[in-house]
């Protein structure tokens, strides 16, 4: 059990180095590491006799539970910690685009120079909320430190941005129009907060396959289209069509919904998956809601 788990740890940071292209990285140092905290899983799963040597008694329904509680322990333990953080980023990106805006509106700052740092700003924002959310799932360095982005997700968080920012660009005309100081607070906030969604997406997008998400209602008044979506649980990480805060939604950034991940058996995931309408189809169904409401 102690060489299987320290071969899945190695496995799994050999991989991750392998898309960073930092190979290197796996060092005699960071092997010690590995092995240090495999020798002291394998002590807290083991069950010990006076005398004896640790063995496991546990048949193996009853692994598998201690297996997902640990997995639902360590994420809500990794999650407090990122939770916060990402409390600090929303804060911090909210004050300085209000502090861009004034400039702006006092002349200190050009239109095109306010474009360009408010992209940057939501950008570095984005790209750490999204390191958070992988941090949230216990995808950590053994260090404990936040892993690089790869290729893909820094082009996922590109795309991102630029879809954002046509958006932002539409607020920043309004600006223009001499708006009220509390719709640009208001709107500014909502901007901020929709950054929330970039935390769910790295989450879910750094689990594996062995996970169940469901789509939780944690407001007492929710919008008709989370309620559609919490109807469909539980999903994959490959059929989930939004994450809360999104804007696919109708409560938009205003989405008080989580989502829980949840420690599966990986044939019980597939035929979840398999079964489950999808994506698209359930994307579909909220669009076609809000046609016959307006009709």
């Amino acid at each position: 059990m102690l060489e299987r788990h320290e071969a899945v740890l190695e496995a799994f940071v050999r991989r991750r180095c392998g898309e960073l292209g930092v190979d290197e990285v796996i060092t005699p140092l960071v092997l010690e590491e590995l092995r240090r905290r495999a020798l002291d899983e394998a002590k807290r799963v083991s069950t010990h006799r006076p005398g004896g040597t640790g063995h496991r008694t546990k048949k193996a329904a009853i692994k598998q539970t201690q297996t997902a509680d640990r997995f639902a322990s360590s994420q809500r333990q990794h999650a407090r910690a990122a939770s916060k953080r990402l409390d600090r980023e929303v804060s911090s990106l909210q004050t300085h685009l209000t502090s861009l805006i004034k400039q702006y509106q006092a002349g200190d700052l050009s239109y095109r120079r306010l474009k360009a740092r408010a992209s940057i700003a939501f950008k570095g924002t984005v790209e750490q909320a999204f390191k958070l959310g992988t941090k949230a799932v216990g995808l950590v360095t053994p260090t404990g430190a936040l892993y690089d982005l790869t290729v893909k997700e820094k082009e996922w968080i590109k795309s991102y941005v630029k879809e954002e920012m046509k958006y932002f660009e539409r607020f920043l005309d309004d600006v223009r129009k001499q708006i009220s100081q509390k719709q640009i607070d208001r709107r500014v906030g909502l901007y901020s907060s929709a950054v929330r969604s970039v935390y769910e997406s790295g989450r879910v997008l750094s689990v594996g396959n062995d996970v169940l998400i469901y789509w939780t209602l944690e407001s007492d008044d929710p919008c008709k289209d989370c309620i559609e979506l919490s109807r469909h649980n539980p999903y994959t990480p490959k059929v989930l069509p939004t994450t809360p805060k999104a804007g696919a939604t109708r409560c938009l950034s205003n989405c008080y919904c989580t989502l829980r991940i949840d420690k599966s058996d990986p044939k019980k995931v597939a035929q979840v998956e398999k079964k489950h309408p999808g994506s698209a189809w359930i994307l579909r169904k909220i669009k076609n809601s809000r046609k016959k409401k307006k009709n």
